[in-house]
């Protein structure tokens, strides 16, 4: 069993990947806002993955920052990250090395399969 931060600032998009990870047999943490995911993210809480919405309120401070904070925090943390826009190329060179990238919306069966495969395959990053 993992532990998953779900960092989203929408409550019903956040109860809905808090809902997805639990129904996956993992443990979910939720945040709605930047600072409160760096203050679990800050905690002796455990914490296996950040699952984090780009546009989180701030936008000055979203969840393109929280990642690169929270990897300084927890080197070994792995980091998917959610949006309903497109990227381009510009953005997609601002994702943490070895992230990965859903669009919204996404489905269960594929926040899902990103968790079982960050969590399952060696070549993922740590």
């Amino acid at each position: 069993m993992a532990v998953i931060l779900v960092t989203e600032d929408e409550p019903m998009v956040r109860e809905y990947a808090r809902d997805i990870v639990l129904q996956c047999g993992h443990e979910a943490l939720d945040a709605a806002a930047f600072e409160e995911a760096l203050a679990i993210l800050s905690s002796d809480c455990p914490i296996d993955i950040l699952f984090t919405d780009i546009n989180l309120r701030p936008l000055t401070r979203g969840g393109l920052e929280l990642a690169r904070r929270a990897l300084k925090l927890r080197p070994m943390l792995y980091v998917i990250y959610t949006t309903g826009m497109a990227l381009d190329d510009d953005m997609r060179g601002m994702l943490v090395d070895g992230a990965r990238f859903l669009r919204k919306p996404y489905t269960p069966e594929t926040l899902s399969g990103t968790i079982k495969q960050l969590l399952h395959d060696p070549a993922a990053r740590r």
